[in-house]
């Protein structure tokens, strides 16, 4: 999606659509803390979405980054108080 450190409006419309086809209720997509898509494909804007175990994957996902750039020294690093 991103070009040059841009969103590239192209490659976002391709990445609505995708999820718009695969049936998705929401993407949001931000990028240094800014939302730069939030398109909702069915129901409410407002509506809650029950997310379950998806955030585990999220989670280890960032720790894996900060990892790789050196940010932490290891995985079971504390990350917040």
């Amino acid at each position: 999606i991103l070009a040059g450190g841009q969103v590239n409006p192209e490659s976002l419309n391709k990445l609505i659509e995708a999820n718009k086809s695969k049936k998705s209720g929401r993407l949001i997509v931000s990028q240094n803390e800014s939302t730069v898509s939030n398109t909702t494909f069915y129901g409410k804007t407002d509506e809650l979405y029950r997310v379950y175990s998806i955030t585990k994957l999220f989670s280890g996902l960032a720790v894996g980054i900060l990892y790789e750039k050196g940010l932490i020294q290891s995985p079971e690093d504390k990350l917040s108080l």
